[in-house]
């Protein structure tokens, strides 16, 4: 007869030594479509994260309280520099062509007054860009009368200097060919030839070369006029003075061939 008092290895568990799974709610997530769905949306949302992080460093997108463009870059500084009482005619010129080109004329507008009034010296620089604003509005006969006022302006600064009431270097005042005299002449030739006055553009684009003969550029454009003229002999002999100066000069050898003539 077997021990009773040993335990039998064939003995069944008890009830207590039997783990009794815990049960639970069933989840979204066990839902495998749904699991799929969300794994899904979530890879979506860290590529888009990543892809805005990679911008800002690289500089695809800029915070929208950045200046986007060098343009928006350049108004930021100079708007600084008048806030500190900036007097320096060439920021304000800079500062004034900068807002043309950004088509905000009015504020182009103020920006030339308050310049002209601050800068003491080489204000001829500020007046020119008055001209070009008034040539960018298309007004072309207030382009010529304003840009008239600045070639009596420059010819002023530039005997001040010759009379030594103001030293040769100072802001924008150059001993005979201030750049702001050249701006002017070439503001007006652009708006003659806007009104269809060939002749006196050609004659502002000869003044100009009276004073910067070797301007390749200018020749070019005065040799398009002469050959909008008729003047065939003119516009060839401008074209090849401009290869004189720059020899390379694509527009020089497409100015030849558009007037039958032959390369050197």
């Amino acid at each position: 007869m077997p021990d009773s008092s040993v335990p039998s290895t064939d003995m069944e568990p008890t009830a207590d030594a039997v783990e009794t799974p815990v049960s639970r709610r069933p989840g979204l997530l066990d839902d495998v479509v749904v699991r799929r769905l969300t794994l899904a949306s979530l890879g979506l949302l860290v590529l888009w994260l990543g892809g805005i992080v990679s911008a800002l460093i690289f500089g695809l997108i800029t915070p929208p309280e950045s200046p986007r463009t060098s343009v928006e870059r350049a108004l930021m500084v100079y708007e600084a520099e008048v806030a500190a009482g900036a007097t320096d005619p060439r920021m304000w010129a800079d500062y004034a062509a900068a807002l043309v080109t950004a088509g905000q004329y009015a504020k182009a507008e103020q920006i030339i007054t308050q310049g002209l009034k601050a800068a003491s010296e080489g204000r001829s620089l500020i007046a020119v860009e008055r001209a070009r604003l008034a040539f960018e509005r298309e007004r072309f006969s207030e382009a010529i009368e304003l840009a008239d006022e600045t070639i009596a302006l420059a010819e002023a600064e530039v005997k001040a200097v010759k009379e030594g009431r103001v030293a040769a270097g100072q802001p924008a005042v150059e001993p005979d060919t201030p750049p702001s005299l050249g701006r002017a002449i070439l503001i007006k030739a652009k708006a003659y030839r806007e009104m269809d006055d060939l002749s006196a553009a050609i004659a502002q684009y000869d003044e100009y070369l009276d004073r910067w003969p070797t301007a390749a550029n200018i020749y070019v454009e005065r040799a398009r006029l002469k050959a909008e003229t008729g003047d065939l002999a003119g516009a060839e002999a401008d074209y090849r003075f401009a290869l004189t100066y720059v020899p390379d000069y694509p527009d020089a050898f497409e100015g030849l061939d558009a007037i039958g003539a032959d390369r050197p």
